[in-house]
């Protein structure tokens, strides 16, 4: 029995992680409070909570060249849900009882949201078979997904901070897994990738009603540090990515994969921010 092959296959499963927002220092203007400019910093650089699914396909190549050893090249392209929001309404602390003004206490808004829709990744693997059913391997190599994060800050007299990034991301992957042999030309598989897409850079720009003054543009800065776990394939699992939003925290997912070799030969396949910106107010 021989693992060597092309092979061809679908993928599936669960996605988790966390973006770190990081906003850059909020300047008070002349007559402002700091105190006031610090909360709407802190409020605009949430750690969001990722999750969502990713389904999709596979293919690859894998060459047997001992009796237990086996190194292959795959490729996949799946739809990669991964999603994550904070939206909140936070007092200005000069106006709360015992602040600098005091009541009546006045609030702003801080909105952000975080999401990808698709990945591909290209990874070299190499594996042992253990009792020629049974391989475990480590895997590694080119990831690339889009990130999109948002940001909406309300400030006062119908102020509001506008910032975004929408970028398509290059980064890498790693992680390993075990596939199992099912009978002639089939096999399942479960794996867990960890994906790391660095940092992205964005913009932003004040939105003001008319007789208030424009405040100076911000720049937003992303990044993020996905990992992700993948798990069965009809060839076998295997997992997904984020990013540090704008990303920060790695990101998982966990999927299924199912996949048939091309050849005749019985195992002869696998499975598979921060944002910164400043402003016055």
């Amino acid at each position: 029995m021989s693992w060597t092959g092309f092979y061809i296959g679908l993928n599936g499963g669960g996605t988790w992680g966390t973006a770190r927002v990081t906003h850059s220092p909020v300047f008070a203007a002349p007559g402002a409070f700091p105190i006031d400019a610090a909360a709407v910093t802190t409020a605009s650089s949430p750690d969001l909570r990722l999750d969502g699914f990713t389904i999709g396909g596979h293919f690859g190549y894998n060459w047997q060249f001992s009796q237990n050893w086996l190194i292959g090249l795959e490729a996949d392209v799946s739809y990669f849900r991964l999603r994550g929001s904070s939206n909140g309404t936070f007092p200005f602390p000069s106006t709360l009882p015992g602040g600098l003004l005091g009541p009546p206490t006045l609030t702003f808004t801080a909105n952000t949201s975080f999401e990808t829709d698709w990945l591909f990744t290209f990874r070299p693997r190499a594996g042992v078979i253990i009792g020629d059913s049974l391989l475990a391997y480590v895997t590694g190599g080119l990831a690339v997904t889009n990130e999109k994060v948002t940001q909406t800050t309300g400030i006062l007299n119908a102020s509001t901070f506008n910032s975004s990034i929408d970028a398509t991301r290059l980064g890498w992957v790693f992680g390993g897994g075990l596939e199992y042999a099912l009978g002639r030309n089939w096999t399942i598989r479960a794996e867990y990738l960890h994906l790391d897409f660095g940092t992205a850079n964005g913009s932003g720009n004040l939105a003001a009603p008319a007789g208030i003054s424009r405040m100076p543009s911000v720049r937003l800065a992303k990044r993020r540090s996905p990992v992700l776990a993948q798990s069965g394939d009809a060839r076998s699992p295997r997992a997904s990515p984020p990013r540090s939003f704008v990303p920060a925290s790695p990101t998982g997912s966990m999927l299924a994969r199912w996949s048939r070799g091309t050849d005749r030969q019985r195992h002869n396949q696998k499975s598979p921010g921060q944002p910164s910106g400043t402003f016055c107010i």
